[in-house]
């Protein structure tokens, strides 16, 4: 494997058949990466497989048995594992009312337990091996904002990124660097999105960039040589890249607390007009 590139790493993508996940699989695989693709439509994964010269192990990521199979296919296949990229995901919107728990458990299960249920696996084989790795989850803006509508989904990104955060802590003494992604781009599953966000401004579809464009930065951060960039959330859209800070605290108060005093300090406007993202701030982050 080249030391400065990603030529000859070997690397499983969850949610590879289509959209970002394809165009990633599609990016690393011609720039000489060995790949493991998945998605739940078993035919178009073996096709896209094929079509990459990478191996196809098709199932949702929120079985263990379909995240296990994953690292040892990548393993049996390419003697290893260097890297993962966590982008398998679906939607289920529906205001909170509306909403079932089937719902919720769906999209909660594949974003967030299956990125949980696919690292464990991969890290196990990293730890095994002596040899570090990188791990990069796909996140989103509404995560980091929220969005009505998808009370599911804007938990399970959160909770991704709190699982990035905390994996980047317990592994860096591993070598095994842990990221985030939040890619504002145009595939099927943000389609509704866009045309959403562009009905008054057609112009803001600019703001989303195309997958082929996106993935270079998931190579970037695959890249073994690059193992010393961790802990750290990127929003991207193929022209514009952000490194987001980790939260911070805003305004502290010290003293004794009644009801009087916490209307005086919580009530007052200076408080009130803290930054509150909106729906465009949904937008540009993803």
């Amino acid at each position: 494997m080249s030391a400065a590139g990603i030529a000859g790493a070997r690397v499983v993508v969850t949610g590879s058949t289509r959209g970002l996940g394809r165009a990633i699989a599609n990016r690393l695989s011609s720039t000489g990466a060995r790949v493991v693709v998945n998605g739940t439509d078993a035919a178009r994964c073996r096709r896209v497989a094929d079509e990459l010269s990478a191996v196809a192990v098709p199932g949702s990521v929120a079985d263990p048995e379909v995240a296990q199979a994953l690292v040892d296919a990548c393993v049996d296949e390419f003697g290893g594992i260097d890297a993962v990229v966590n982008n398998a995901g679906m939607t289920r919107d529906a205001m909170l009312t509306r909403m079932t728990t089937a719902d919720f458990d769906g999209v909660v299960d594949v974003h967030l337990k299956g990125a949980w249920l696919v690292s464990q696996a991969a890290v196990k084989a990293m730890k095994a091996a002596d040899s570090g790795g990188s791990i990069v989850n796909v996140v989103s803006g509404t995560g980091l904002f929220g969005n009505p509508g998808q009370s599911n989904y804007a938990a399970a990104k959160a909770g991704v990124l709190g699982l990035t955060r905390s994996l980047s802590l317990e592994l860096a003494r591993f070598n095994i660097a842990v990221n985030a992604v939040s890619p504002t781009v145009r595939t099927e599953m943000t389609d509704a999105l866009v045309r959403r966000l562009t009905e008054d401004d057609a112009g803001l579809s600019t703001l989303f960039g195309e997958p082929e464009e996106v993935a270079t930065l998931f190579e970037f951060l695959c890249t073994p040589a690059n193992r010393s960039i961790t802990a750290q959330v990127f929003s991207f859209n193929g022209r514009d890249l952000a490194v987001w800070s980790h939260p911070r605290i805003e305004a502290a108060f010290e003293g004794e607390w009644d009801q009087k005093r916490l209307m005086a300090v919580l009530g007052d406007d200076a408080v009130r007009q803290m930054p509150n993202p909106d729906k465009l701030g949904v937008l540009l982050q993803g």
